[in-house]
C-alpha cells in the first residue's frame, strides 16, 4: 500500500448550507448543516485514505477539547496515522462556512492560527517510509524542518493556494506545485518559475481549464460539466487525490486528470466526504 504525508492544518468546520448568501442583519433558513474535521491538510489525507492509500498527518490537533474530540473521531474513522505536533490540552481553529447553494460559492471564517514549537527531526524516523509529502503551507518553521529531513526519494507536492512568505523554501524542495491562477500571477511576478525549473506546475481555476507545464512542455485538461452542489474542499480533494494517484505510479497528466474526475464529482453532493470514489 502506498503511503502518503500530510503537513499542515486542522480545524473543526461548521458547515451550514442555504440557497444564497445571507443579507446583513437577517435571518435565514439552513438546508443542511453538518460538522466535519476541516482543513487542507486533513481533508488532503482523508482523500488519500478514502481512495485506498495509508495517510499520515502532521498536524495541531490536541486531545482533549471537544474540537480535539471530534477530529480525532473521523481521523480515527478513515485509518489516518496522526503525528500530533500540539500539547494535550490544544484546541484546533473552529471553521465556521457557509456554502451557497445557487452560485455554488462558499465563505470562510476561521480563529486564529497558532504554530508548533519544538525540534521536529525527531519526527525523521517516524515518516521516512512515504511515497509523498503534501504541504499546505501552514506551520512553516516546523514544516520546513521536516521536509529538510525527509526521505530525497519521496516527491514533494505544495498546496500552492495563496503566495506567502514560506513559498520560496517551497519552491526549493517542491516536485509539483498544484497551484491557483492568484498563486501562479504572484508567483510569474517573482520569477518563481525559472527557479526551479524542474518542478511541475498544475493550474486549476475552478470549473475552468487545468494548465499543466513541466519544463517547455504544456497541456490543458477541461473537467467535466456537472452541476455542482457544494465547492467547499474540492481543492483538498483535488490536492488529496493527486497525490494518490501520483504515488500509485501515474505520470503528471494522468494523476491530474484522475484527480480532476474525483474532485469534480465530489461536488455534486454536499461535505467533502461523500463524493469522494476511485475513477
Amino acid at each position: 500500500m502506498v503511503t502518503g504525508t500530510f503537513l499542515g492544518l486542522s480545524t473543526l468546520d461548521l458547515i451550514t448550507m442555504t440557497e444564497n448568501f445571507p443579507n446583513e442583519d437577517t435571518k435565514t433558513l439552513s438546508l443542511q448543516s453538518e460538522i466535519f474535521a476541516g482543513g487542507p491538510a486533513l481533508n488532503a489525507a482523508i482523500t488519500y485514505a478514502m481512495l485506498g492509500g495509508h495517510a499520515r498527518l502532521v498536524s495541531m490537533v490536541g486531545a482533549n477539547s471537544n474540537r480535539s474530540i471530534e477530529i480525532r473521531r473521523e481521523l480515527d474513522k478513515h485509518g489516518i496515522d496522526l503525528i500530533d505536533l500540539a500539547d494535550p490540552d490544544f484546541e484546533p481553529p473552529l471553521a465556521v462556512i457557509i456554502s451557497a447553494k445557487e452560485k455554488s460559492s462558499r465563505t470562510v471564517i476561521t480563529s486564529p492560527i497558532s504554530d508548533p514549537s519544538g525540534d521536529m527531526s525527531a519526527l525523521a524516523e517516524r515518516i521516512k517510509d512515504t511515497d509523498v509529502f503534501l504541504w499546505d503551507q501552514h506551520y512553516p518553521t516546523s514544516m520546513m524542518d521536516i521536509l529538510q529531513t525527509k526521505d530525497s526519494r519521496a516527491e514533494v507536492v505544495i498546496d500552492a493556494g495563496s503566495l506567502r512568505a514560506q513559498s520560496a523554501f517551497a519552491l526549493e524542495v517542491a516536485d509539483h506545485f498544484l497551484a491557483s491562477q492568484k498563486f501562479e500571477t504572484q508567483a510569474n511576478t517573482e520569477g518563481f518559475p525559472a527557479q526551479n525549473p524542474n518542478a511541475s506546475w498544475v493550474i486549476t481555476r475552478g470549473a475552468e481549464a487545468i494548465t499543466i507545464k513541466q519544463g517547455a512542455q504544456e497541456n490543458t485538461l477541461h473537467p467535466p460539466k456537472v452541476i455542482s452542489v457544494d465547492t467547499l474542499g474540492a481543492g483538498d480533494v483535488f490536492h488529496g487525490a493527486f497525490c494518490y494517484y501520483k504515488s500509485t505510479g501515474a505520470d503528471l497528466i494522468k494523476a491530474t486528470e484522475n484527480a480532476m474526475l474525483v474532485a469534480s464529482n465530489s461536488t455534486q453532493v454536499f461535505g467533502p466526504r461523500d463524493g469522494v470514489k476511485p475513477v
